[in-house]
């Protein structure tokens, strides 16, 4: 006789429900750390971008990415479109390679790859986050970042790149937050010098940094920002 054991329907409940969710956030997870590769691996001009990235998966995040068909492609579009919002000219057309990798951590790998040279050049950055509740970028020289340690986009890590930085939900933003308790646009960070300042622009839900509502601070590191059921901390 069969016997039925509920911690085992419980499990494989819980498994697939882990399972859907990392198919929904994987391919924007994948995205985001494109961008980064795309913007820490400037030419010598500073404007010319790699062209060929690869993007190495650990084996749970690879098997899930090849039950997405055409992801590799819309991950190249969605370079390509990063590239022209930016004002960056890439290397030659953009390709992307989704590859596993043992271990626990997603590798970008950004390279060029011109076209028109037979002689190649390749320059690498390699970015490194780990996809766990706690993600966080390693690198030997991590920039100042926002991670959301709690939200739908929990585990995310955005380097804080540019004088001016735009945080909402609409896709236009710098950093984009797929929390409908955030605005549109809910937030600029600007830096000053080597002072990041925040500032909420109306905001319906508004902003809080370390429990307290405000409409404009100076950040200091450690220091965690709500808004909507999102919560990021700053780190540098």
């Amino acid at each position: 006789m069969r016997v039925f054991r509920p911690e085992a329907g419980v499990a494989e409940w819980w498994r697939r429900r882990q399972e859907r969710r990392l198919r929904r956030r994987l391919p924007e997870l994948m995205r985001l750390n494109l961008v980064a590769a795309l913007e820490e691996s400037g030419g010598r001009d500073g404007w010319t971008r790699p062209n060929w990235y690869t993007i190495k998966l650990p084996p749970k995040e690879y098997a899930v990415a090849e039950g997405l068909p055409g992801l590799a492609e819309e991950l190249a579009a969605a370079v390509e479109a990063e590239a022209r919002r930016r004002g960056y000219q890439l290397a030659g057309p953009v390709k992307v390679e989704i590859v596993p990798v043992e271990g626990r951590y997603i590798l970008v790998e950004a390279v060029e790859r011109p076209e028109s040279s037979s002689e190649k050049t390749e320059r690498e950055a390699t970015i490194t986050f780990r996809p766990s509740r706690a993600g966080r970028v390693r690198r030997q020289t991590a920039p100042p970042s926002l991670a959301v340690i709690r939200g739908p986009d929990e585990g995310a890590v955005f380097a804080l790149w540019g004088e001016k930085i735009y945080v909402g939900r609409r896709e236009t933003n710098h950093i984009v937050l797929h929390d409908r308790g955030v605005s549109r646009v809910h937030l600029e960070l600007t830096w000053k010098g080597e002072k990041l300042f925040l500032k909420d622009l109306g905001s319906l839900n508004g902003t809080w940094v370390n429990g307290r509502p405000v409409s404009e601070t100076e950040l200091k590191p450690g220091d965690q920002i709500t808004l909507g059921s999102t919560c990021l901390e700053y780190r540098r």
